[in-house]
């Protein structure tokens, strides 16, 4: 009789793989601010993550989460990524939507794709760090790794969050890949 019961097993799991290698990926809305300028460029050509202007903004600290990254086996480039929002209301209380020079975008992203989302509180905290503030404790190192050890999935962040969990002060996900036109949508 256990041979049976393995066997129903084992047929059950085939059909369940092949019921979720058929099964249509639903994508989720992720949200992106962009200057009201390169709007247009945006909508024909995507977003691109060779766009993306971290490097430039404190190259030291860019290469110290990179090494750390590369220390704990995480194969993502901080540089080399689209960032955002993984829910409308912390874009919308960013700072960086503040100005009125600023569109809000809606992109759609498959979760099951390779994604981390992190909390860019910490970042801000190594940045404050790195030029000198002496209300912020820790070092640009220790909050580097702390930013990198709470990185989580896109699907586990869903996961978590969709149970009231709240994993992140300030959220943010790092897309590795560019994201074509036809996945984006403007807000306002």
């Amino acid at each position: 009789m256990p041979r049976v019961s393995s066997s129903i097993h084992k047929l059950n799991a085939a059909v369940e793989w092949v019921r979720s290698q058929e099964a249509p990926r639903q994508k989720v809305p992720v949200y992106i601010t962009v200057p009201r300028e390169v709007l247009p460029h945006v909508l024909e050509n995507g977003l691109r993550v060779g766009n993306n202007q971290m490097a430039s903004k404190d190259p030291e600290l860019q290469d110290l989460f990179e090494r750390i990254a590369r220390e704990m086996k995480i194969d993502l480039d901080r540089t080399s990524c689209v960032y955002a929002y993984p829910n409308k209301r912390d874009q919308e209380n960013s700072h960086w939507h503040d100005d009125g020079n600023r569109v809000l975008l809606e992109v759609a992203v498959d979760p099951s794709k390779p994604m981390l989302v992190t909390d860019g509180e910490i970042y801000a905290k190594a940045l404050a760090c790195a030029l000198g503030s002496h209300h912020q404790k820790g070092t640009p190192e220790s909050w580097a790794r702390e930013y990198w050890k709470r990185a989580v999935s896109m699907r586990e962040y869903l996961e978590q969050t969709a149970q009231g969990n709240l994993l992140f002060e300030s959220p943010e996900l790092l897309i590795p890949f560019d994201i074509s036109p036809e996945s984006i949508k403007v807000i306002h």
